[in-house]
């Protein structure tokens, strides 16, 4: 008998998750099929079919859909400013149209790239689980296109559809091509150019542990259901002592207080990089340091997926590592 490999379709296939991910699931023997906005470059020589197209052009979705079982939805647009209307527009119609076309198209499992902002991380104590409320009442575009994203996939699910919802926190690791905003932090920590560290902190997920959980999912994802995909809590005073004891520059003796922060952003931003759209210090980001929580639980991904992350100084090395190989670092 002749087996004929599972389609998997993937959007966002050239971002920094979407690189690390294909990989895992040629190597699984799924055939792979993804959707080109613009840059093709990212998975030249991997054995994909690439389809050109965008989430706003249904007929595109359709030709790079028919025919998949599985679809991972990665595409989405990332600001750290608190207003975007293209954030809002991508993400959220963008979204819909995919979810039409799936359904239209017979596909049985869609997997949706949401965020951890997506979830309420108050109160601050506790754990973090996937038990979270939305967070409806996030003052950021980027957050509120993940809520509506979310509920949308959850509405649609059922009747032979199945939907997972994955969760990642802070990503951040190697075969990061653009940079990422936290690829770029790292380079701007290793070259010493950041001049002072601020009290909060993050909790870190290397890119590969959530490509891992990607794949896990596709067979072991329940319907309707939700994971958050953590990694470790680390403050930014660890992180500019991690990438420091990996060869980068000595982590910035002061530390500012976030109401300091936020009245001297342009002028740490102008010294950490000095290209506005590299902004180290949005509001977004700003927010985020101060309200993280140092508690989110992964234990669902681990019971149901067999999800396994790894240490945070792996991350570190690894991804100074590849940026060196790759000539983003000296």
């Amino acid at each position: 008998t002749i087996f004929a490999a599972m389609i998997v379709a993937v959007t966002g296939a050239s971002g920094h998750i979407g690189i690390n991910l294909l990989p895992l699931l040629i190597e699984k023997g799924y055939e792979v099929r993804v959707l080109v906005h613009k840059n093709t470059k990212a998975f030249e020589g991997m054995d994909v079919t690439p389809v050109k197209g965008d989430l706003m052009d249904k007929q595109s979705l359709i030709e790079c859909i028919d025919g998949a079982q599985v679809l991972i939805h990665l595409a989405g647009v990332i600001t750290l400013e608190k207003k975007s209307a293209e954030v809002l527009k991508v993400n959220i119609e963008g979204t819909r149209n995919l979810l039409d076309a799936a359904k239209e198209l017979g596909v049985k499992k869609f997997i949706f790239f949401s965020s951890i902002h997506a979830l309420n991380v108050f109160p601050l104590t506790g754990i973090m689980d996937e038990t979270r409320e939305l967070n409806k009442e996030s003052p950021f575009d980027y957050d509120q296109s993940k809520v509506k994203g979310e509920e949308m996939v959850m509405e649609a699910s059922g009747n032979g559809f199945s939907t997972v919802i994955l969760n990642p926190t802070a990503v951040l690791g190697p075969n990061d091509f653009k940079p990422s905003q936290l690829g770029r932090a790292l380079i701007q920590y290793y070259k010493g150019n950041i001049p002072a560290t601020l009290n909060g902190g993050y909790d870190f997920v290397d890119v590969r542990d959530v490509a891992d959980a990607t794949v896990k999912a596709i067979e072991k994802g329940r319907n309707g259901h939700r994971y958050i995909i953590s990694g470790n809590w680390k403050s930014i005073m660890e992180l500019g002592e991690t990438v420091h004891r990996f060869g980068g520059s000595k982590a910035p003796k002061i530390t500012v207080p976030f109401w300091l922060a936020r009245l001297g952003a342009g002028f740490l931003n102008h010294f950490s990089s000095g290209k506005d759209e590299e902004r180290l210090f949005a509001p977004a980001s700003l927010d985020t340091l101060e309200n993280s929580h140092r508690n989110i639980s992964n234990q669902k991904a681990i019971h149901d997926l067999g999800y396994h992350p790894r240490y945070f100084d792996q991350t570190i090395r690894d991804t100074i590592e590849w940026f060196k190989l790759n000539n983003y670092l000296p």
